[in-house]
């Protein structure tokens, strides 16, 4: 699959989003961000919503805050497909767009200690300076997890 970029929304990707974010197996490592906030998330200056098309598909999407600052946060990222290695494609795209504005100086985000296959994602990445929070955040399964905060310079290119 040839490389893709990161776009605002289409008309269907808000309910493709959604589906995502409640899809059961996502219940202990995303929140469920409000239809509302979604939909108007582009009309923020401290808030975005970007799909990752590549071939005309809609593959990722990232749903950021803080972006009016010189360090935004990653809230909530996810890829429609698993298992073909859009992930990494996706975040690597993702860095490389936060890097060319010149505001953007790191990129942060939190992740649930359990979730290995994003703490990988993100550790191939270049994510590190961690933090850690313990019983940080109660998950939609009622659970009181820990979390990492963790940290990546935009000064680099996004190799992996």
């Amino acid at each position: 699959m040839s490389g893709g970029a990161w776009i605002a929304p289409k008309s269907d990707d808000i309910d493709r989003i959604l589906a995502s974010l409640a899809d059961p197996a996502h219940a202990g490592v995303l929140t469920l961000v409000p239809r509302e906030d979604l939909e108007t998330a582009n009309e923020s200056p401290d808030r975005a919503l970007w799909v990752y098309y590549a071939e005309g598909k809609p593959l990722a999407f990232a749903y950021l805050s803080h972006f009016a600052t010189e360090t935004p946060k990653l809230e909530e990222f996810a890829v429609f497909v698993k298992g073909m290695g859009i992930g990494a494609m996706a975040m690597g795209a993702l860095i490389e767009s936060l890097r060319g504005n010149p505001g953007f100086k790191r990129f942060w985000l939190h992740v649930a200690t359990t979730n290995e296959p994003a703490l990988r994602l993100y550790r191939k990445f270049g994510f590190g300076q961690d933090e850690f929070l313990p019983a940080h955040w109660t998950n939609r399964l009622g659970e009181t997890i820990d979390l990492l905060r963790l940290w990546r310079s935009l000064d680099h290119p996004a190799l992996i």
